[in-house]
């Protein structure tokens, strides 16, 4: 039996009047999306879930940065904060959770940081380890904006918006991030990477580039990690008179179709994938169904994509059109 009813975790900041974390419940059967429980949170910026669904984890922007563990409670969604850690910098934007769900990954936009915290077998967060990132580039200082696992084992990519790069770590058996062994990606001045996904079949990863609205795809190379650019298409797929950033990306979990998000343009674009060399084919645009969307997600099933309207304060559910790929609100 196909399991159709999952639980939806969506950051509220207090811009939109509520810092907490939202709850909802989704019916894949259905497609319908109902609130359930909201869970206060002290300016929650991001959030990741544990590979055992039992807890999650938000960069919450307060002081210099703090990362806070939750235990979601399966009956009632609701979500009890377990401990909390220094996130290693100011302005954290991105947490991740390793495969196997002992890491969690913090970007810190303002502060030029990278750190990787111990997850207990409880859940809890131990100290992390953070490293510092230097230089600038025409586009301005470092910033990194996101960091999560790539398909190779313990390879760690961190798109550096503000140095036009992306820097490639190992984790180390101590927990340590190791920068050394890999050369950075460079790409050209003014790009801005953001956030990254990876294609199921591990060789392939995709990035989304904020400051010229566009996406590259790039291949792994297995034994190292090591990524080579395959090409670069743009996010906005029309002639549009506006300002427009990228935000996000996502891989369809058939690896057929990618998605990313355009905030200005409002609007998802989809690609057609070519599993062989990971060439990009761009299909169209669609409207986002709110203002701003900064982060956008699909579900288990690759039926549907969500995406959250910042300045809209909703989420928007798509259904996939599974011929064309196309998302459908």
């Amino acid at each position: 039996m196909v399991r159709s009813r999952f639980v939806m975790l969506v950051c509220s900041s207090p811009g939109g009047g509520n810092s907490s974390v939202v709850s909802y419940r989704f019916d894949s059967a259905t497609g319908t999306l109902t609130e359930s429980a909201t869970s206060p949170a002290e300016n929650p910026y991001y959030l990741s879930v544990h590979p055992t669904g039992k807890y999650a984890y938000t960069v919450d922007r307060v002081s210099d940065g703090i990362v806070s563990a939750y235990r979601i409670d399966s009956s009632d969604t609701t979500l009890t904060r377990v401990n909390r850690q220094p996130g290693g910098g100011a302005g954290p934007c991105y947490v991740s959770v390793n495969h196997d769900g002992s890491y969690v990954f913090v970007a810190n936009y303002g502060g030029g940081t990278v750190s990787a915290l111990p997850v207990g077998d409880d859940g809890r967060l131990g100290r992390g380890t953070t490293i510092r990132f230097k230089g600038e580039s025409e586009s301005g200082d470092t910033h990194p904006h996101s960091a999560a696992l790539g398909s190779v084992e313990n390879i760690v990519y961190v798109p550096d918006l503000g140095r036009d790069r992306i820097v490639t770590f190992r984790l180390k058996r101590d927990g340590t991030l190791d920068s050394t062994v890999i050369p950075d990606v460079t790409v050209p001045s003014g790009t801005g990477p953001r956030h990254f996904d990876c294609h199921p079949n591990g060789q392939f990863v995709y990035v989304v580039n904020e400051l010229n609205s566009t996406l590259t795809g790039f291949e792994v190379v297995q034994a190292t990690g090591v990524l080579r650019e395959i090409g670069t298409v743009n996010t906005v797929l029309s002639p549009f008179d506006g300002e427009n950033s990228a935000s996000d990306v996502r891989v369809h979990p058939s690896g057929q179709w990618a998605y990313a998000s355009n905030r200005g343009h409002d609007s998802i674009a989809f690609f057609a994938v070519d599993d062989t060399c990971g060439q990009l084919d761009p299909r169209g645009t669609v409207c986002a169904g709110g203002r701003t969307p900064r982060t956008i997600a699909l579900d288990p099933t690759g039926r549907f994509l969500f995406a959250a309207n910042k300045d809209s304060g909703g989420v928007a559910v798509f259904e996939i059109d599974t011929r064309t790929g196309t998302p459908v609100w």
